[in-house]
């Protein structure tokens, strides 16, 4: 497997940022769900900057492999037997998803 997109396929690095960004999403929110029923005291400040942390780091992995995407390495296309409507599918899907998952802040 080669670290680049080819044909059909995604690439080392593509799929390497793709499931660190879901550790670290799936983490952050395991962080939460403790953080949130802990009393106010130091080690709840620790915890929340610790969530704030990840998600920085989320967030800083995101850019890095949008980058990555439009300079090194394109998506693979759509299969060309797709119907019209499942490719009009495909992008209001993943447009929805990047929509649903950005910092609302």
């Amino acid at each position: 497997m080669r670290i680049r997109n080819d044909g059909g396929r995604y690439g080392l690095a593509a799929q390497g940022f793709h499931w660190l960004v879901a550790a670290l999403i799936l983490a952050t929110i395991a962080v939460a769900w403790y953080m949130t029923g802990l009393p106010l005291s130091p080690e709840k400040i620790k915890v929340y900057n610790l969530h704030k942390s990840i998600g920085v780091t989320i967030l800083a992995l995101a850019v890095l492999r949008l980058l990555w995407r439009t300079v090194f390495s394109p998506a693979p296309p759509l299969p060309g037997d797709m119907a019209a409507w499942e490719r009009r599918a495909a992008h209001a899907a993943i447009s929805r998803s990047m929509a649903c998952c950005s910092p609302s802040r």
